[in-house]
C-alpha cells in the first residue's frame, strides 16, 4: 500500500508540476469549505472554477479527479482535487502542486494514507483516465 501511496503522489506532483503553488487557504477550502458550500447550494469559490480531468468507477465507489484553477487562466492548476463517493458519502481529498509548502504536502500525504486500499486503488485507477 506504501507504494500505491508514494507512487500517487509522485503522479500528482508531476501533473501539477507546471501550476501554481497551492497554498493553504486553497488546500483547507478544497478539503472542507467546498464540501460546505456545495451542501448549502452556495457553488464554488467566486473567480475560480474545477474541470473534471479523470474519472473510474468500482460497484460500490465512485472517484472524480478535478483540476482547481482561477477562471481567467485555466492553464495554471492550483490544486488537484480528489472526489471519493461512496455510501452516500463523499471525502474530499486535496493534492497540491509541487512547489507547495512543506506542511501542505505533508497533510495531504497523511490524508492519503489513512485511506483504505480499495480507495487509494480507485484514485489510481481514476488517474489512468486523466484526459479520457
Amino acid at each position: 500500500m506504501k507504494k500505491i501511496t508514494i507512487t500517487l503522489v509522485l503522479f500528482l506532483a508531476t501533473l501539477t508540476s507546471f501550476a501554481e503553488k497551492t497554498t493553504v487557504e486553497d488546500y483547507n477550502y478544497l478539503t472542507k469549505g467546498l464540501k460546505f458550500q456545495l451542501e448549502n447550494g452556495l457553488g464554488i469559490k467566486q473567480g475560480y472554477d474545477l474541470k473534471e480531468i479523470g474519472k473510474f468507477d468500482n460497484d460500490k465507489e465512485k472517484c472524480k479527479i478535478w483540476a482547481f484553477y482561477k477562471k481567467d487562466n485555466e492553464t495554471e492548476i492550483r490544486a488537484v482535487l480528489i472526489t471519493i463517493e461512496s455510501d452516500n458519502q463523499v471525502t474530499y481529498l486535496c493534492m497540491p502542486t509541487q512547489e507547495s509548502d512543506t506542511e501542505i504536502l505533508q497533510a495531504s500525504y497523511d490524508s492519503i494514507k489513512q485511506l483504505p486500499k480499495s480507495q487509494i486503488t480507485l484514485i489510481a485507477f481514476a488517474l489512468a483516465y486523466i484526459g479520457n
